[in-house]
């Protein structure tokens, strides 16, 4: 198993890159099925190329310290953006974007804080 490198110089970027993500899947929610389709399709590559580079131990070993945040987190944030989709699907309104984000406001600022600490986390592997 690896160790922690409390050094972290990837940390910034790793953190950025995930909100950037985020933030995709709460603006976006209109395309809904194209981001899970292609959000689906790179992380199965990512993780067929670390089985290929590390064995499925390795690629385990490397996965499961930050995943087991990052996974549940990335399914909240998928779940918010398709329920976003489906309710402004039924009206067709901005305010209903709006009532939707203000109403689990406490959800998305979880969700958000999470990132950061899988991130942390990330970085330091």
């Amino acid at each position: 198993m690896t160790e922690f490198d409390i050094s972290m110089p990837n940390t910034p970027q790793i953190i950025i890159n995930n909100l950037k993500n985020y933030l995709m899947w709460t603006v976006c929610f209109i395309i809904w099925p194209v981001n899970f389709l292609f959000e689906t399709t790179v992380l199965s590559f990512s993780i067929k190329t670390g089985i290929v580079n590390l064995g499925f131990i390795g690629t385990l070993a490397k996965l499961w310290k930050h995943g087991v945040i990052e996974f549940p987190n990335m399914c909240l944030y998928q779940l918010l953006s398709l329920r976003l989709l489906y309710f402004w699907w039924k009206d067709k309104k901005i305010s209903t974007v709006y009532h939707y984000m203000l109403a689990n406001k406490k959800i998305y600022c979880y969700s958000g804080i999470l990132i950061v600490i899988a991130g942390l986390i990330e970085g330091m592997l």
